[in-house]
Parts: C-alpha cells; sequence; structure tokens
C-alpha cells in the first residue's frame, strides 16, 4: 500500500488548492467571457479562475451594480463557472469588479473584469472578443480535408456606430511561455452604420507566423500532439485608416488532460493473477492531469472479462473526485471476505468535443481479512524508491535504486522489485534503468514487491529544437490556419 505520501502528479497543485479556500490570493484571477455586455441583455457568462477557487453548490459571484445573476451558478470543476447574468436596462456603463464568495467570505476578487457598455451612437464603435473555455486541444480534432467541420475557439463581435465604415480586423496571440505566436486577419470588412457583426475563427483569411516564438510553439505541437497547456491572450484589434477604433483582449488557460488516467493500486488488470488486501478501506491511487474523477467498485463474477464487468451494478460510485488518491469510505458496502472485486477511474475533461470521460483500463483484487501485507515475508514492512523526484530531458536516462526495509527500519537485501513507469510514453528496465520519453509530461516511476510499492516522479522537458524545424511540416501549417483563421477560399 502506499502510505502517507504526495499524490504522484499533483503534490503541490492539491495542497494549494486547500488553501485558496482559506487565504485570499493575491495573484488569482477571473477571466470572463464575454467580459462586456450592455444594458437590457442577458447572458451566459464563463468565469475560468486562475487558481482553484469554485465549489460545487457553495460558490457565489457578484459581478457590481446593475447586474443580476439570474440563478445560482453552475461550477464545472474549482477553476471554470458559468453565470446566468441579466444587465438591467438602467444600469450606467463602466467597468465592475468581478468577486466570488465561498459562503460569506471573498476568495477572490478582479477589479474591471466586466464592462457595460451602450452601442451605437456617435464615435462609438465597439469590439469585443469571447473565448470559449476549452480545456484541450489537439491535432486530432482538426480535419483538413473539411475546414468548414472545425471546432469554434472565439466569437468576434463588432457593435458599429453610425457611421458607414470599412475596417481591418486581425488578432494577435500570444502565451506566457511562447510570447508572441501568431497573428490573423480580415484586410477589409464593410460594415453598414449601427451593423452588429459576429465572427468566429473560421471567417479569418490571413495567418502569420511570428518567427522564432511561433516556430518554437509549433514544434512543441509537433511533438506533443497537442496545443501546449500555457495562458493564452487573444488581443482584438480594428483599424480604419490605419487608425484603431476597437480592440478587446481576452484570456484562457489550456490544460491539454488529454491521456487516460493510469491505475496504480491496490490491485492490478486481469492478465496478471490476482492481489490480495488486507484493509477494509483501501487506499485507491491513480495517476492523471483531469480536475475531476468518477470512481466505480464492482463485485467480479466467476470467468468475467474487465468489459463484463463494468457493465455490473456498482457497489460503490463516487463522483467529481478531486486530487489522485481516494480511501475507501466507512459508511459504503462493506467489502467481502474471500470476494473479489474490480474498480475503475474516469476522468472528466471539457475540450472541443464537449465533456469526455476518458475510462482507466480495470484493476481487480481480492479482499482478506487475514492480515498478512508482506504477501508471506512478514518481516518486509516497506519500500523506497531514490531519488523521490527528478527532471531529465528527453532521451535522458537515469538509473533509479530501491531498498527494502524491516518492521525494525532495517535494510533487507537480495530482494528484487517490479518496475513500471505511468502514464506510457518513457521506458524502464527490470533493473530501474529509466529513459524519458520524447514528450514533455510527469511521469510516476513505480517500484511494487508484494502489496509494498513505491514511486518517484520524474519531469520530462524537450530538447532544444530549430524553430525552423517546425515550418517543413505541412501539417502544422495546416493547424495554424484552423486554429486561429482558415485561409478564404
Amino acid at each position: 500500500m502506499i502510505t502517507n505520501k504526495k499524490p504522484i502528479q499533483t503534490l503541490v497543485f492539491f495542497i494549494v488548492s486547500a488553501c485558496v479556500f482559506q487565504i485570499h490570493a493575491q495573484n488569482t484571477q477571473l477571466l470572463l467571457s464575454p467580459n462586456s455586455g450592455m444594458p437590457g441583455q442577458v447572458l451566459d457568462v464563463i468565469i475560468r479562475s486562475t487558481e482553484p477557487v469554485f465549489k460545487s453548490g457553495l460558490s457565489n459571484i457578484e459581478l457590481g451594480a446593475g447586474i443580476i445573476l439570474l440563478k445560482p451558478i453552475a461550477v464545472s470543476n474549482s477553476m471554470l463557472a458559468t453565470a446566468s447574468i441579466k444587465i438591467e436596462p438602467t444600469a450606467l456603463p463602466g467597468f465592475r469588479n468581478v468577486l466570488v464568495k465561498n459562503g460569506t467570505e471573498t476568495v477572490v476578487e478582479t477589479q474591471d473584469a466586466f464592462e457595460i457598455f451602450n452601442p451605437g451612437g456617435v464615435n462609438n464603435f465597439r469590439a469585443t472578443i469571447e473565448l470559449l473555455p476549452l480545456e484541450g486541444y489537439s491535432l486530432s480534432d482538426f480535419d483538413v480535408t473539411n475546414p468548414a467541420s472545425q471546432p469554434i475557439f472565439y466569437f468576434v463581435n463588432l457593435f458599429n456606430d453610425n457611421t458607414p465604415r470599412s475596417v481591418k480586423i486581425y488578432i494577435t496571440i500570444k502565451t506566457d511561455k511562447y510570447g508572441l505566436v501568431g497573428k490573423v486577419s480580415i484586410n477589409k470588412r464593410d460594415l453598414s452604420a449601427n451593423e452588429m457583426l459576429r465572427l468566429n475563427n473560421r471567417n479569418f483569411e490571413k495567418f502569420e507566423v511570428a518567427s522564432a516564438n511561433g516556430g518554437y510553439f509549433l514544434t512543441e505541437i509537433k511533438i506533443k500532439g497537442v496545443l501546449p497547456p500555457d495562458n493564452y491572450e487573444y488581443h482584438l484589434i480594428v483599424e480604419e485608416n490605419g487608425v484603431i477604433i476597437g480592440e478587446d483582449i481576452s484570456k484562457t488557460v489550456v490544460t491539454n488532460p488529454v491521456f487516460n488516467p493510469e491505475l496504480i493500486a491496490p490491485g492490478a488488470n486481469f492478465s496478471a493473477n490476482p492481489e490480495k488486501i488486507y484493509t477494509a478501506f483501501p487506499l485507491f491511487h491513480w495517476f492523471g492531469q483531469a480536475n475531476n474523477y468518477d470512481i466505480a467498485l464492482y463485485k467480479v463474477m466467476a470467468g468475467q472479462s474487465p468489459e463484463e464487468v463494468v457493465r455490473n451494478v456498482a457497489v460503490f460510485k463516487a463522483s467529481d473526485l478531486k486530487g489522485s488518491s481516494f480511501i475507501y469510505p466507512a459508511y459504503a458496502e462493506k467489502l467481502i471476505d474471500g470476494q473479489m472485486y474490480a474498480w475503475q477511474i474516469k476522468a472528466k475533461i471539457i475540450n472541443s468535443k464537449g465533456v469526455q470521460n476518458l475510462p482507466s483500463e480495470v484493476f481487480r483484487f481480492m479482499f482478506s481479512s487475514i492480515s498478512d501485507p508482506a504477501g508471506g515475508s512478514k518481516s518486509l514492512s516497506k519500500i523506497l524508491v531514490t531519488p523521490q523526484e527528478i527532471e531529465l530531458k528527453s532521451g535522458e536516462s537515469f538509473q533509479f535504486i530501491v531498498q527494502f526495509f524491516d518492521q525494525d527500519n532495517l535494510p533487507i537485501f537480495n530482494m528484487k522489485a517490479d518496475w513500471k513507469v505511468v502514464p506510457p510514453g518513457s521506458n524502464i528496465n527490470s533493473e530501474g534503468l529509466f529513459t524519458a520519453g520524447n514528450s514533455a509530461s510527469t511521469v510516476a516511476v513505480i517500484a511494487k514487491y508484494g502489496e509494498l510499492q513505491d514511486y518517484a516522479t520524474v519531469t520530462i522537458k524537450l530538447k532544444e529544437i530549430a524553430p525552423a524545424e517546425s515550418y517543413s511540416d505541412w501539417m502544422m501549417d495546416a493547424m495554424l490556419k484552423q486554429l486561429f483563421g482558415l485561409p478564404k477560399r
């Protein structure tokens, strides 16, 4: 069993998550989409926080004078919520502060996060951009043979005043890590007086890659197959005769939890002999990158395959778990001595296909009330992998060491552990020699002996690749067109 250790991937993240609700994190920001509206308008506003702040059934939001919350906010996860609002017809134009409260406690406040404006009239041209709050973008989302089917990533809204205009529209895209990576534009668009126009990424005609930064950005996409996790900023600018007449900035966060969760303990997959556990309250432990998980525990009937097991009625279910571990609760159905059980995790993510459930494989174990946690070697008390955390570049190797200890914390020699890596993509041999894969990620190196196991975390960083290499890949060119704007046909 894994005892009282950090969650494999995100120890610091979840410690911080717990603390956010107790202190006011000054650096936490609320990102709203849309971040503006007109008097009399009814809107669904998506609120993304840069830190975990939302609690389902507890969180509330205030958007300032003249804005009414029509119903309790819908919390998708600890960093994402949606508010249905109405801007009163008498609301005064100007910026509003936005607050998130958990009960009576204000956990975060962002200054001037929402604006009320009056369109039309004289010299009152307005432009706004709305970003959809997707956690993941993958190359598999883009079908280069059918541009019209591409996902919608943002909307541009133009509110003209009482003057006919011919404008140029462009959007620059930058990230915290790479800086400016590209620009898309519409060179000419005619607007009638008082016209309201709504565009999306499919309507843009021309794109440009920001030389070096854009090259490194595309190189990472080519290596990983996904949009790099980062903070993204879209800056909309509208010009007439070379003069800026309207602009807006919107930000979003891409986390890209793209792989299925990997189970760690208890048990093993159906290809291995069933393992016994000796506690009625096992610690379920997995590895993943999502914010929310569902867990299900099933009884295994004789001869059932994993696919058949998950069609059984679950003995226990829990939804929207945070973190990467869960202790079987005392209120749940008691485990039966000698009964075989199986469990599965499903990660919940939001991407361009909507809400997706990414299932893990199915692990099984047998519960025994006769305590023999060392699996026949009662003197063995724990194992320890050293070092506990390292950083490597892709392709580099490192020799891990596993030590065995008895109940008196004295070393035991001439024992050998089984090694594995989760998620897949890197390798480790039977002696603990680890070789980092080609994707930037965080992985767990696990040593196991009987019922005991320990692990280390490895942060894999990409080797520097010349940006020029990315320009030779036509797929990157096609993806950028479809992500930031499609060429005009």
